[in-house]
């Protein structure tokens, strides 16, 4: 990335799980113009997720959403859509 000019309209976009394991070589000053990092989910977002990921489905009337999310605190939003996904087969 050192050699591209800050006009060459040249995008890199890079995710990770880990940030604490990535090289500082690759994350050293000049590198990249922005570093964006994005917490864990709260509450409130996970059951928001739940019910988008639900909203076409029909769900038994035992079917509680927010104990679900309560009882899976850790999940990601990618995680709750394979959850929805594989509960609908």
């Amino acid at each position: 990335m050192d050699s591209v000019r800050e006009n060459s309209q040249i995008v890199c976009i890079a995710a990770t799980e880990t940030s604490n394991q990535l090289d500082g070589g690759l994350i050293r000053f000049g590198r990249f113009d922005r570093q964006i990092e994005i917490g864990n989910l709260n509450e409130e977002d996970r059951l928001e997720i739940y019910k988008i990921h639900t909203r076409n489905m029909t769900l038994a009337d035992d079917i509680d959403l927010p104990s679900i999310n309560k009882e899976h605190p850790d999940l990601s939003g990618s995680q709750i859509a394979a959850l929805c996904s594989e509960a609908a087969l």
